[in-house]
């Protein structure tokens, strides 16, 4: 995991930030990779309550939480709406392998959230990324 306190020398201290919560290792890692390659910062949680934990340490504005649906510890629906109360400007983008017609369905999401489906390209990631940091 990336700390707050500490940032990948290859990343401009202006880029903006990104936290982002996958229990996957491998998930987190593609993701990050693919991130950081466009030149963002990203900070990394394997739970929701890291997450959580994450956005309360780090002092600059987090412009993004992308986060899985299902989490350990807290959910990501859970998760959002804690960053949200510390971090209103922050926006989410859950992603999941599960349909998003079938996570409405159930509660675990509200309809109209941005979402991006598991599995997903690098390209359809940076695309998505980019339209909400605009």
């Amino acid at each position: 995991m990336i700390r707050p306190e500490t940032v990948p020398a290859t990343v401009s201290r202006n880029a903006k930030t990104i936290l982002l919560a996958d229990d996957e290792d491998i998930v987190r890692g593609f993701v990050r990779a693919a991130l950081q390659a466009e030149g963002y910062r990203v900070f990394e949680a394997s739970d929701g309550e890291e997450a959580i934990h994450i956005a309360n340490l780090f002092a600059d504005t987090i412009e993004l939480l992308l986060t899985d649906v299902v989490l350990p510890k807290k959910d990501g629906k859970q998760v959002a709406k804690e960053v949200n109360l510390l971090r209103p400007e922050t926006r989410v983008l859950f992603m999941s392998g599960y349909h998003v017609d079938t996570l409405v369905r159930h509660g675990a999401l509200q309809a109209g959230v941005d979402f991006l489906q598991k599995p997903f390209s690098i390209k359809a990631l940076t695309s998505k990324v980019q339209s909400l940091m605009e």
